[in-house]
């Protein structure tokens, strides 16, 4: 278990709780704010930084609960600790569904186990943001791997339909060379030099054509390889 030195805030507006939570947290070597409502409470959330929440629920003005539903709306997660009176079982239970990690009866805190509790709960919001990050990490694997996977199929498309139309544009120049051969004995002797300059224009487009292909074919390849080199690095 760490035995980091905590930023704790406590929020109760009842002086000698407040205070006997604080004096039991600091006897900790912990770092620990006070104060008495639950408006402070999300004034100082706004401008600190704090590892655990110990907060009241019954508070003159903005009540605990009131207080999560503020830091929900803010999405802020930090570790919660809900301090109920007797026979608030539905309460706590509110709490626990507002992001709570655990709540403790006021009458029922024992002061030298408090420091316990709420490195407990800090540690349990530590592996939670852990598996979290973890699961995110795997999202994230398993999109790349998808998109490298669909990179190669398109890759394997362009090179089958590149070597189809490759294979197609080579016939098509061996059929014109064919072809001209055949047109040069029935043409008159005047339209020889333009009946090869057609040839030459036809043969010349054939070999646009084929040169794009190729440039295809070589960027797919190029674009997947450096999708794969990529992933690599990342997993390493």
């Amino acid at each position: 278990m760490s035995t980091k030195q905590l930023r704790i805030l406590v929020v109760d507006d009842e002086t000698s709780i407040r205070l006997s939570l604080e004096i039991a947290l600091k006897l900790a070597h912990h770092s620990v704010r006070g104060v008495e409502s639950g408006e402070l409470a999300t004034e100082l959330m706004e401008s600190e930084q704090f590892d655990v929440v110990i907060l009241d629920n019954r508070m003159a003005g903005m009540s605990g609960i009131d207080v999560m539903k503020w830091m929900q709306e803010r999405k802020l997660t930090i570790p919660t600790i809900m301090l109920t009176a007797g026979g608030s079982e539905d309460l706590a239970a509110e709490a626990l569904r507002l992001g709570a990690y655990d709540y403790m009866r006021k009458d029922q805190v024992e002061f030298d186990h408090l420091p316990i509790i709420v490195q407990g709960v800090y540690e349990r919001s530590m592996y939670r943001k852990e598996v979290s990050k973890r699961q995110e990490e795997m999202l994230v694997a398993v999109e790349k791997e998808k998109e490298i996977a669909a990179m190669r199929n398109f890759q394997q498309t362009v090179q089958s339909i590149g070597q189809f139309v490759e294979s197609g544009l080579l016939n098509l120049a061996r059929t014109l060379g064919k072809h001209e051969d055949d047109m040069r004995k029935i043409v008159m002797p005047e339209h020889q030099q333009r009946c090869g300059e057609i040839f030459e224009t036809i043969n010349n487009e054939i070999e646009v054509v084929s040169s794009g292909i190729k440039s295809m074919i070589e960027l797919s390849s190029l674009v997947t390889k450096k999708l794969e080199e990529l992933h690599g690095s990342t997993k390493e």
